[in-house]
């Protein structure tokens, strides 16, 4: 297989495998995040809602069974939260600033397979961009027992 293939392969299985209470690392430029996964529909519902406290280098990533314009809003959610989404590739395709237990929705600009839920200007303050890549550590998947 040829080095382009190779690539290739990898971009098509992007989180593949992720399920809910998966915690992964994600690189992305030179910083890095820990996060938590949640891929079942009641968490994704749940998402970070009643909890008051995030890691300054954590956070939460949605992962959806398919690519799809997506909606998040902050309902009994207290963390000012910034969010990306990402298309199956793993590649940014928007990112948002959300605040505290706001009903405004928060709407993917482009289909989108995964939402990156950080601490509040986490991804501007990096200089992390709409076209920036998310790489998923695998060597850092925890499986629930």
């Amino acid at each position: 297989m040829s080095f382009v293939g190779i690539i290739l392969l990898f971009t098509v299985l992007w989180g593949e495998g992720l399920k809910t209470g998966d915690t992964v690392q994600l690189l992305i430029g030179r910083d890095t995040l820990k996060v938590e996964v949640v891929a079942d529909s009641a968490s994704r519902r749940r998402g970070l809602m009643d909890r008051f406290e995030l890691a300054p280098n954590g956070g939460m990533l949605f992962v959806f069974p398919k690519e799809g314009i997506l909606s998040f809003w902050m309902k009994r959610t207290f963390i000012p939260l910034s969010i990306a989404f990402l298309d199956s590739s793993g590649v940014i395709v928007g990112i948002d600033q959300m605040e505290p237990l706001s009903l405004e929705s928060h709407i993917s600009p482009r289909p989108s397979k995964f939402a990156l839920e950080v601490p509040l200007g986490w991804f501007e303050e990096r200089g992390i961009n709409a076209g920036d890549s998310v790489v998923l550590i695998k060597d850092t998947l925890k499986e629930k027992n």
